[in-house]
């Protein structure tokens, strides 16, 4: 395994070489690294581009990492600091410590072990195609609340939705879970031990 370093400050297209230490791609088995991206800069993934990797660690606080295209990390996808914004294909053995995950658009996480660190983001996005953008948990899906604080939520007050078909669980004494898209839906478990839990939407009044 080799580990690839991220080493544009100013962000960048994740498939151009010179952006990495070393100067190639990391491949399936490899560790991808991304460290000293300024914040407000962003890293993409371009449409058409399949990104297949062994883990990925994303500590950058203020900067993002733009999936248009597909990424697959058959380990762990790490997102100490950022924020990940999905338009397309996200596939991980389990994603922690998540600052900001963004789905932008309908999108599925089922059997994806999903941990929100502390002041953690887990939201939808609309898309602007007039349709509504639901998040599912699967019925395999388990999303683990493990810092104080934590949210899962619509990212505007738009045809958003959250379907919960698996599992929330939230067990950090004294700590706050706030469920707040503009529609949720709880089919499966909900379990909030030693936590403030907020459900519905807050328009603010």
């Amino acid at each position: 395994m080799t580990t690839f370093t991220w080493i544009n400050a100013a962000g960048g297209l994740w498939d151009t070489p010179a952006n990495w230490n070393p100067g190639s791609l990391a491949g399936p088995g490899d560790a991808a690294l991304m460290t000293g991206i300024d914040g407000g800069n962003t890293v993409v993934i371009p449409a058409g581009d399949t990104i297949d990797v062994g883990s990925l660690v994303l500590n950058s606080g203020g900067a993002s990492l733009e999936l248009d295209g597909t990424l697959a990390v058959a380990g762990s996808l790490v997102l100490t600091a950022g924020a990940l914004l999905a338009t397309g294909s996200l596939s991980a053995g389990a994603i922690s410590d998540a600052s900001l995950l963004d789905f932008i658009g309908s999108h599925t996480l089922d059997a994806t072990p999903l941990s929100l660190g502390n002041g953690g983001a887990l939201q939808v996005q609309d898309a602007g195609d007039g349709a509504v953008a639901t998040l599912t948990l699967g019925p395999n899906e388990t999303v683990t609340v493990t810092g104080a604080s934590a949210t899962i939520t619509g990212a505007t007050a738009n045809n958003e939705a959250v379907v919960n078909d698996g599992s929330i669980v939230a067990a950090v004494a004294g700590g706050h879970l706030a469920i707040t898209p503009l529609n949720f839906t709880n089919a499966g478990w909900l379990r909030v031990t030693d936590e403030t839990l907020t459900i519905g939407y807050d328009d603010g009044y």
